[in-house]
């Protein structure tokens, strides 16, 4: 896989936060679409969720950037597998259902999933850095 490098990591990462960090302002202040149209406001949102996948993967890609080769192609492998998973939940997920008691947002469902996935790296890095041979 040497296709997938650090640099390249940290590159689209890094893409996906400059991404988001435009996404979120004119979203919520500047309201690109019209209220009514649902199509704009729908691909705004898969591109938000698509660019959250920079957000969690920028900050371990520049932890690894500093450490061995091994740790990274460790943690590539896990990354394969949140990214897997994460555009599944995306697939999957409705927007919104459920009732006023429970509901399923996928912005909430993605969001924690990055969160724990962010975790997860920074621990799974540490313990592959601390751990001895």
């Amino acid at each position: 896989m040497n296709w997938f490098t650090r640099k390249k990591v940290i590159f689209f990462s890094f893409i996906g936060v400059v991404g988001f960090l435009i996404l979120i302002p004119k979203e919520i202040l500047f309201s690109i679409c019209d209220a009514h149209n649902t199509a704009c406001i729908n691909s705004i949102g898969y591109l938000f969720l698509i660019f959250m996948i920079g957000i969690t993967i920028f900050i371990p890609s520049l932890i690894l950037l500093f450490l061995k080769q091994e740790i990274f192609d460790s943690w590539r492998k896990t990354l394969f597998i949140y990214l897997f998973i994460y555009l599944f939940i995306i697939i999957i997920t409705p927007w919104y259902a459920g009732d006023s008691f429970f509901h399923i947002q996928k912005d909430l469902i993605a969001a924690g999933f990055s969160v724990f996935y962010f975790i997860f790296s920074v621990v799974f890095i540490t313990y592959k850095s601390l751990k001895k041979e």
